[in-house]
C-alpha cells in the first residue's frame, strides 16, 4: 500500500501538482530524519545502551536509503534540462 501510495503521489507531482511534491518532500524529510537518527543513535552507542542490536546490513540499508530519499527530494525541485527550452510541436506530424 505504501508503494502505491508513492506511485499515486509520484505521478500527481509528474502532472504537475505542487501538494504532491509538498506531501513527497514531508514524507522524504521524515525519512532522512529517521534514517539519521538511527545513524547518530548507532555511532553513539545510543542503541546498543538501550539494547537495539543493528546488524551490518540493517546500518547499510538505512545509509543507503537515506541517501536516496535526500537525493530524491534535492532532484524534484530542481528544473529538468529537458523543460528548460520551449518547443512547438507541429501539427502536421500528428495527423498521420
Amino acid at each position: 500500500m505504501i508503494l502505491v501510495a508513492y506511485t499515486r503521489l509520484a505521478n500527481a507531482m509528474a502532472k504537475g501538482r505542487n501538494w504532491a511534491r509538498i506531501a513527497l518532500t514531508v514524507l522524504g524529510a521524515a525519512s532522512v530524519a529517521f534514517g539519521l537518527f538511527r545513524l547518530i543513535a548507532w555511532g553513539s552507542g545510543i542503541a546498543a545502551a538501550v539494547g537495539v542490536a543493528m546488524s551490518a546490513v540493517d546500518l547499510v540499508v538505512t545509509a543507503v536509503t537515506t541517501a536516496l530519499d535526500a537525493t530524491a527530494i534535492v532532484l524534484m525541485y530542481r528544473v529538468s534540462a529537458h523543460f528548460k527550452r520551449r518547443v512547438t510541436v507541429d501539427s502536421d506530424i500528428l495527423r498521420s
